[in-house]
């Protein structure tokens, strides 16, 4: 049996590689968390960046720390209209791990800012929400419509 001690200090979710060399099994990853939840200040979203461009078709990397132990995430694209941020598209997760991947599927303006946004709830029945600094949507002129599918991408 293999232990380690978590900082009190320092709450949250842990993910510990495990490996049976004896018995040539693993390694496997198991996947822990303390009785306390993840602080609303401790949730940060590390991509998209600030002012960083997407296109069209490509995928957009959501990453947050630390990841959380939720029972449910929801990620969302939003888009600025009028001043006002609005949801653009949206997908539902089961026990994220801190990362999920996202394509811009729908024709937008050139310069339209974007933003990602974390919304979940941990085991203890607190929830957590935070949403990236505003990114663009690069649209190069193409003389083709174009279309793109939506991808589902498991991790």
């Amino acid at each position: 049996m293999t232990s380690f001690e978590i900082p009190a200090d320092k709450p949250g979710y842990y993910r510990v590689a495990i490996s049976d060399s004896q018995r040539n099994e693993g390694p496997w990853t198991e996947a822990f968390h303390t009785s306390q939840a993840t602080p609303l200040s401790d949730l940060t979203i590390l991509s998209p960046a600030s002012g960083e461009d997407v296109a069209f078709g490509e995928p957009i990397d959501i990453r947050w720390l630390p990841p959380a132990p939720t029972q449910q995430v929801l990620v969302q694209i939003q888009h600025l209209v009028d001043g006002q941020w609005q949801v653009l598209q949206q997908s539902e997760w089961m026990d994220n791990l801190g990362e999920h991947r996202e394509w811009i599927w729908q024709e937008l303006p050139d310069g339209t800012q974007l933003r990602a946004v974390v919304t979940g709830g941990n085991w203890d029945g607190s929830s957590f929400t935070a949403a990236s600094a505003p990114f663009t949507f690069d649209n190069p002129k193409t003389e083709q419509p174009r279309t793109a599918a939506r991808h589902w991408m498991y991790y």
